[in-house]
């Protein structure tokens, strides 16, 4: 696996949106982030490309993530270098996948789903909240959003909904890898063969 041994695959009308990428930009998923990128005319702190880079720059203020053999993960971060926070549209967490919208985010990350309906956040832990349900179905902003657990033992899941017209669908959770590469290396040694068969029909593209 890219990191930890969970991931997502997400599609959109049939065609899989974040192919080989591990944690997707949300910006770019979903037309806009909770960590805007402000740019100061006079900062010192430069990207690759000679701008102003304040919302990755190093003496932002941030809480670092770790991993359980201690490598350094994902940062949330509290203000940019200047102190200015995220506005009001924070959400809490970090998620392998986004699908929707500026008004409807849905998130994956491990076993869990994110929900953002106009500002309000809720977290589903499917493995937990939903103990002893193999067929989950969730309501948000009047969108139902249907998931399943793959095999007996919850690992992964896999989920659907319409939304505004397109189609989303999503398999998450453990032994899932979005590098089709990766995928097919690790998958027996983290998958049932059940989860193994589900996966490999679901690379395939309309």
């Amino acid at each position: 696996m890219a990191m930890i041994d969970y991931g997502a695959i997400l599609k959109k009308n049939g065609k899989i949106v974040n192919r080989d990428e591990f944690f997707m930009d949300m910006e770019t998923a979903v037309g806009w982030t909770d960590y805007p990128h402000v740019k100061y005319e006079d900062c010192d702190c430069l990207d690759e490309d000679g701008h102003s880079n304040c919302w990755n720059c190093p003496r932002a203020n941030c809480i670092v993530h770790k991993f359980e053999d201690g490598i350094e993960g994902w940062k949330d971060f509290v203000s940019d270098c200047r102190g200015v926070k995220p506005d009001s549209n924070h959400m809490e967490g970090n998620w392998f996948a986004y699908a929707g919208d500026t008004e409807l985010v849905v998130g994956f990350y491990k076993q869990i789903v994110m929900t953002w309906y106009k500002g309000e956040q809720k977290i589903h832990w499917l493995r937990w909240d939903y103990a002893g349900k193999y067929s989950i179905n969730i309501e948000v902003g009047g969108t139902k959003l249907h998931f399943k657990a793959l095999s007996e033992n919850k690992d992964a899941y896999y989920g659907r909904f319409h939304y505004k017209g397109d189609l989303y669908e999503v398999v998450f959770g453990y032994g899932i890898d979005p590098t089709q590469s990766t995928w097919n290396r690790v998958k027996k040694d983290y998958c049932d063969k059940k989860t193994i068969k589900f996966v490999d029909k679901f690379w395939k593209e309309n």
